[in-house]
């Protein structure tokens, strides 16, 4: 289990959250920040749950863990998800580039509906 999680990448806990992230590419700050945003935005669940951040030549992705339930992000969410990434891209990163992926449990990112 260790190996597996080892490749997400390096990992802060806030209550039941799981943080993954990438040091060579996301400072800590980032990190507490979004840290403190769940918290603030009462975006923590009662079990445990995994966020993964990371970046490519774009910005900076949060990698979003899709419930189980559902193959694709329902349409009826997209609007809160584009809400959500546009407040994180501010209150988080400070309006630098930013976007959220939908992914499966191994934050292998799932595809969009469109």
């Amino acid at each position: 289990m260790v190996s597996c999680n080892a490749s997400f990448g390096d990992k802060y806990v806030v209550e039941d959250l799981e943080i993954y992230f990438t040091p060579k590419n996301v400072g800590k700050h980032y990190v507490v920040a979004m840290a403190d945003y769940f918290k603030a935005n009462e975006l923590l669940l009662d079990q445990q749950h995994s966020i993964q951040i990371t970046s490519d030549e774009n910005g900076f992705i949060l990698n979003m863990v899709l419930d189980d339930d559902y193959k694709t992000l329902p349409v009826e969410q997209d609007n809160n998800l584009a809400l959500l990434e546009a407040d994180i891209k501010e209150q988080v990163f400070e309006g630098f580039n930013f976007r959220i992926q939908v992914c499966n449990a191994n934050f292998v990112p799932i595809e969009s509906p469109k």
